[in-house]
């Protein structure tokens, strides 16, 4: 994919067996992504480590994939601009860690992912049921209004604050990027944290199980 006219996410079917649909689509087009390629982002992330804007568009990605399969939402997604879905979704990330995107290590826990989704979607659906201006993007003006007007409320402090406990020790094994868009090499932020005589990282990482 390149960049160009985006489409609308066509919508998940169960025939798609939870695969996001996004794929056709460029994640990282979506989340406006700079050090990161398409090839780095994994079918299932969870129980790898990840850090910098490699960890950003991962979580990104993953409130995407939730969002269009939540039937809550489905009557907002007939139409909607998606860079537009896509650069508010960023806006609200970079809160998480005082404006960066370079994010430190996160190990991607399916149930605190899910809980910050269950606030995510709770401070959605609170935003879309306040006054929107006529023949707006409803889910778009939504998620920008999580980083502005409703910003404080108890869901997006609750939604950041779980987002955060995802960081963990700069010791983990972190997967670096091999496939940035700038180089071979890793991007800066995104290079395996460990350092001495461990050993590298795959690509792929295995989820942990507890």
């Amino acid at each position: 994919g390149g960049h160009g006219v985006p489409h609308p996410m066509p919508k998940t079917t169960d025939k798609q067996n939870g695969r996001s649909p996004s794929k056709s689509e460029t994640v990282v087009d979506r989340l406006w992504a700079k050090q990161v390629s398409d090839k780095d982002i994994p079918e299932n992330p969870f129980g790898g480590t990840y850090k910098g804007e490699l960890a950003l568009v991962i979580i990104g990605d993953l409130f995407f994939r939730r969002l269009i399969k939540d039937q809550r939402f489905s009557r907002f997604l007939g139409i909607y601009h998606l860079k537009e879905l896509a650069l508010n979704t960023r806006k609200l990330l970079l809160r998480t860690f005082h404006g960066s995107d370079q994010w430190p290590p996160l190990l991607i826990e399916p149930e605190t992912f899910e809980a910050c989704w269950v606030e995510l979607s709770e401070a959605l659906l609170e935003a879309l049921h306040l006054p929107l201006p006529l023949g707006s993007d409803c889910i778009s003006v939504a998620m920008e209004r999580l980083g502005t007007d409703l910003r404080d409320c108890s869901h997006c402090v609750r939604f950041h604050s779980l987002l955060q406990s995802l960081k963990c020790a700069e010791d983990e094994d972190i997967v670096p990027l091999v496939h940035s868009k700038m180089s071979n090499k890793p991007a800066k932020g995104n290079e395996p944290a460990s350092r001495g005589g461990t050993k590298s990282p795959s690509k792929n990482v295995s989820p942990r199980r507890a």
